[in-house]
């Protein structure tokens, strides 16, 4: 295990002490003084020289005393410490900064600044915190220096330590050997244990809202039920009403018996009647048949020369179309012919322009105004002729290139011409052709066939005569059978119906009664079920808080194991039984707050302990009213107490 041991600690213009030095026993160390001695001064400069904060964790606070204007010598904290049998020397100055203005006489103050050394080597802040980390982290330091830090910080981070110590518990290790744990460990695939309480929690909530919801719906059904009535009664009353219909049917069926007899007759006459006036409308469809038959057959010469008409006055039109638009390209291909002759026209004066344009050389100096060297001149020349050459060259290539494209223009006019020129006699041929069918269509007309008449075929008219007798026949039967008078039969039973719905009606009412009896029946079995499923639950959440107490017992068993005095309660219930989680240490069965000072002393030292033991390290532990406790426990940390006496000065015992 690593051991941090204080040697002696020097204190230099801090917080009102102008030079102390102490050296520390390496087990055990008493400061004593009376109060404002410097007791908790020593104890806030360690801190200091370590973190930069004093004994309350604050960084903010005054080093040099309060109302000093300036201090000569920096405020000084040197440590000397023994850490696994090697010395290390810390030591932190806190300095004034002085700075004299441009333009001034005087010195201001700026500032103060901090110095840091490591075995009296200067280094910056990030370095010395780097060493001093190296030793110990200040986290685990405030763990295993202050017997009061760890019990009185916030439960949660308390658990949380504790469990990073022992480690978390595991449910399946709780199952172990108990059957009906590891069935409900079966159950958590994919969830939490709290998440599948929550879950059985609202199913139950479910099951226990639909319960109560049983009863007023029954209750709404007996209201909605009819009142049972003698449904045996009922039947034998309708089989009577049923046996009295059945008579009044019977004799309206004797009357009717005549009348259908006639009514046969009668419909015989009437379908011979039909049968005739089908073969009339048939001699009238053939008629008008014939005769549009022979005015079609007059009519397709004059169709087909009116065809023919119509044909040729479409492709008359179609080929003046065509006449026109070959006249506009030719009109267009002739401009195009025009500008090319023009352009010929124009490289014809240009290629006469530089054929001309080396005869008058100008062969003057344009400064001197003398006559150039003769061999300027030749050059002149020769460069002059050169271009010429070369101008004409371009000027040949683009009249020959003129002339082939005016070729192929005229060329294409000529094509277009020929084309006009068959076009218009075509033209001057379907003129003729549609003039001749303009003459032969002068003198015809159309004929039209007139519907036929059935007066007008003797056939029509002998089957009239036919109809006129069955109609006679028809008349004669009606008048000699009259039919009877059954309105006082009818009405008799339409009042024997309207009993029979009645009792009918009534007798609904029984499958209607069945119906709500069964509902009540579904609804109570419902209940039934709903009552099994919340005792089922109930016994599960029963399970599962026998799970959560043994999970608790051997959550405390395995924390607590770690400690030989001191006990945490990691658990608690609510006054409806429910557990939830709590971090309280307990001295004596009694909560560390509401301990006494000795008890909670030892109780700090015990974990401080215990922590040494998880970290590998002890640092020295300081102990501030010491004077109230008589005697601790065993610990492996060097100890420095801080005891209040009646000296006016500070006296320390090795």
């Amino acid at each position: 295990m690593k051991r941090v041991i204080l040697q002696s600690l020097r204190l230099s213009h801090w917080r009102g002490i102008g030079e102390l030095e102490i050296n520390f026993n390496d087990k055990e160390t008493s400061i004593c003084g009376g109060n404002g001695t410097g007791k908790s001064t020593i104890y806030n400069a360690f801190m200091w020289l370590l973190f930069g904060k004093d004994s309350e964790d604050r960084k903010d606070f005054n080093i040099k005393p309060s109302g000093e204007v300036r201090q000569t010598f920096p405020a000084e904290v040197e440590g000397l410490f023994l850490i696994d049998g090697q010395s290390v020397k810390l030591k932190r100055q806190y300095k004034e900064k002085w700075v004299k203005p441009r333009g001034e006489t005087e010195q201001v103050f700026s500032g103060h600044t901090t110095e840091y050394f490591y075995n009296d080597v200067p280094m910056n802040m990030r370095d010395y915190e780097g060493r001093v980390s190296d030793i110990i982290q200040e986290e685990v330091f405030k763990f295993i220096s202050n017997p009061l830090f760890f019990a009185t910080m916030d439960w949660k981070k308390q658990r949380e330590y504790l469990f990073s110590i022992v480690g978390e518990v595991k449910d399946e290790d709780i199952a172990r050997g108990n059957e009906a744990f590891t069935q409900l460990l079966n159950k958590l695939t994919n969830k939490s244990f709290d998440d599948y309480h929550k879950e059985i929690k609202a199913s139950k909530r479910k099951s226990k809202d639909e319960l109560q919801g049983i009863a007023p719906r029954i209750e709404q059904i007996r209201k909605l039920m009819p009142e049972p009535l003698d449904f045996d009664c009922l039947r034998a009353n309708l089989e009577k009403q049923e046996e009295q219909l059945a008579k009044v049917d019977r004799l309206l069926l004797s009357k009717d018996e005549a009348n259908q007899e006639r009514d046969k007759e009668v419909e015989a006459l009437r379908q011979e009647i039909r049968g005739y006036k089908a073969k009339q409308e048939a001699y009238i469809d053939e008629a008008n048949k014939q005769a549009r038959g022979e005015t079609d057959k007059a009519n397709k010469a004059f169709r087909n020369l009116k065809d023919e008409q119509g044909k040729c006055q479409r492709l008359l039109n179609a080929k003046e179309v065509e006449a026109d638009e070959l006249l506009k390209e030719v009109k267009r291909m002739q401009g195009l012919s025009d500008h090319k002759t023009e352009e010929q026209n124009a490289l014809r004066a240009d290629w006469q322009k530089f054929n001309e344009a080396n005869k008058h050389l100008d062969t003057t100096c344009p400064t001197c105004s003398q006559t150039l060297p003769q061999e300027q001149i030749e050059s002149l020349k020769a460069k002059a002729e050169a271009n010429r050459r070369a101008k004409l060259d371009q000027i040949n290539k683009r009249g020959i290139q003129l002339k082939e494209e005016k070729e192929q223009l005229e060329a294409k006019i000529d094509d277009l011409k020929k084309a006009h020129d068959h076009i218009e006699q075509e033209r001057e041929e379907l003129s003729v052709k549609l003039q001749d069918l303009n003459k032969r269509l002068a003198g015809q007309t159309e004929l039209t066939c007139e519907p036929i008449k059935g007066e007008d075929l003797p056939e029509w008219c002998e089957l009239a005569e036919f109809i006129d007798k069955l109609e006679q026949d028809i008349a004669e039967l009606r008048e000699a059978k009259p039919t009877e008078d059954k309105s006082e039969i009818l009405s008799e039973k339409q009042r024997l119906i309207a009993e029979r719905d009645d009792i009918k009606e009534q007798l609904g009412s029984e499958k209607l009664i069945a119906k709500y009896q069964q509902s009540i029946k579904d609804l109570e079995d419902e209940g039934q079920a709903l009552s099994q499923a919340i005792a089922d639950i109930e016994r599960e959440e029963d399970l599962m808080s026998d799970f959560i107490k043994a999970k608790i017992e051997a959550c405390e068993q395995k924390v607590n194991s770690l400690f030989s005095g001191v006990k945490f309660q990691l658990f608690d219930r609510t006054n409806e039984g429910n557990e939830y989680e709590v971090c309280i240490p307990l001295v004596n069965g009694v909560p560390f707050p509401v301990a006494n000072s000795a008890d909670r002393l030892n109780a700090g030292l015990d974990i401080i302990n215990t922590l040494c033991q998880h970290y590998g390290i002890t640092t020295p532990i300081f102990i501030d009213n010491r004077e109230g406790v008589n005697e601790i426990i065993k610990v492996e940390s060097q100890i420095i107490n801080l005891i209040v006496t009646k000296d006016n000065k500070l006296t320390i015992k090795n």
